[in-house]
């Protein structure tokens, strides 16, 4: 199998099919050998942040001289973003490589091979090509996390829970407490974890109660450890002076220090250093998250897909640019709150151009532009992401701040057709 072919396999499965549920993957894994057996990992849950929280570890275990496997999700433009070595893409041969070890493995249980899921092989596959190759790896669940497949694993050095707030209702429940719940079960007997700080009471109470019942340190970040910031969004954190994050949001802060945290549970372990966290931190990249990729006029592309992310994205607007419209590039999934997202756009929205994303479960473009219509806002749909795109350069002035924002897929492509326009 070759990589076009081994994508032509994956693509037989349904990628906005969701499977909750440890069985299919646990089989899986079993027909592989276990590969996740034994591996040193930080399972890295949560609702927003938990991306980037991963990238901060990811990159001072580097900086460290340590070799780091990273599965994080979604991919932006190619599905070998999803699972990273050392700072590199799975290469075509080796994902090729790996997808037939599953394909022959599935091929011998033909009730799982019709059952299994596309983010399951996507977990399988990475799980089997970090074996051996990486001394940790810092793995992102999915979706939830109690019946997420990345939570086949039994044994992580340290489990993780960024930011909860309500996404994916229709899978982890309406209530801030069952969504908790959900995060929570990647907690693990006798496993530290390091919760960021939250913006709702019950999840505290949710993630204490579940650490006490697996005997499992907790160290609540901003609470147990105080975060102090300074005027230019650098921070301290336990004795580590001068941490700055080049990412563009308050929200970050929480997240790098949440990393930082995690990186001094490690210390037990593995030789880290605060310079390495100071530089780790420091020179994190993660792309459309908050970036600016054009001065004239000032782009940037964010993958704010639900409330709490369209928050981040407004503060972090209102904070830079507090006396200026904004003219943003929007796409969404039916499924999100989008309502909720265009009532916190509106008031410092200029114009928008709406866009379909490419997926069965996107919001028609029309529908979305209705919306924010009827909240008072300019807005005009475009069948094609590339036609939005054209018309925002063309209709752009010197001075104006433009958002492309949204769905993860859509912003990834938006950002290379921008790319390839303004050269």
């Amino acid at each position: 199998m070759n990589y076009v072919q081994a994508i032509e396999y994956l693509d037989k499965y349904n990628r906005s099919r969701i499977k909750p549920g440890l069985d299919r993957i646990e089989r899986l894994m079993e027909l592989l050998g276990n590969p996740h057996i034994g591996q040193k990992i930080v399972h890295v849950a949560g609702t927003n942040g938990k991306g980037s929280t991963c990238k901060y570890i990811e990159n001072i275990l580097s900086v460290a001289g340590y070799s780091v496997g990273i599965f994080t999700s979604p991919f932006l433009v190619k599905i070998n973003e999803n699972i990273r070595l050392n700072g590199q893409d799975i290469s075509d041969a080796n994902f090729a490589i790996a997808m037939s070890e599953i394909a022959m493995a599935l091929d011998s249980n033909e009730l799982l091979k019709e059952q299994v899921s596309r983010f399951e092989i996507i977990t399988a596959l990475g799980l089997l090509y970090f074996k051996g190759r990486c001394d940790i790896v810092v793995l992102e669940v999915g979706l939830g996390g109690l019946y997420d497949s990345t939570n086949v694993i039994v044994d992580p050095i340290v489990s993780v829970i960024t930011k909860i707030s309500y996404d994916h209702t229709e899978y982890l429940g309406h209530d801030i407490a069952r969504i908790a719940s959900e995060k929570a079960g990647i907690i693990k007997p006798n496993c530290p974890v390091v919760l960021s700080p939250q913006q709702y009471s019950q999840v505290l109470q949710v993630v204490q109660d579940k650490a006490s019942e697996c005997n499992s340190q907790l160290i609540m970040v901003g609470i147990d450890n105080t975060i102090h910031v300074n005027q230019d969004l650098s921070f301290s954190y336990c004795g580590i002076d001068n941490i700055k994050p080049k990412l563009n949001g308050r929200h970050q802060l929480d997240n790098a220090a949440t990393a930082v945290q995690v990186a001094l549970l490690l210390t037990n372990n593995y030789a880290i250093a605060p310079v390495h966290i100071q530089l780790g931190i420091e020179l994190t990249y993660w792309p459309c998250r908050i970036e600016q990729i054009s001065n004239n006029p000032v782009i940037y592309m964010d993958g704010a897909h639900n409330v709490d992310g369209a928050l981040s994205l407004v503060n972090f607007l209102n904070s830079q640019y507090f006396d200026k419209k904004i003219t943003f590039v929007f796409g969404i999934l039916k499924d999100k709150d989008y309502t909720e997202i265009v009532s916190i756009i509106a008031p410092i929205a200029k114009k928008v151009y709406t866009v379909t994303p490419d997926s069965p479960r996107a919001l028609d473009c029309h529908e979305l532009a209705d919306s924010l219509i009827g909240h008072g806002v300019s807005a005009i749909a475009y069948d094609s992401l590339n036609s939005a795109i054209v018309a925002m350069l063309q209709e752009s002035e010197f001075g104006d701040i433009v958002v492309v924002f949204g769905s993860l897929y859509m912003v990834g492509y938006a950002k290379e057709i921008i790319i390839n326009l303004k050269l």
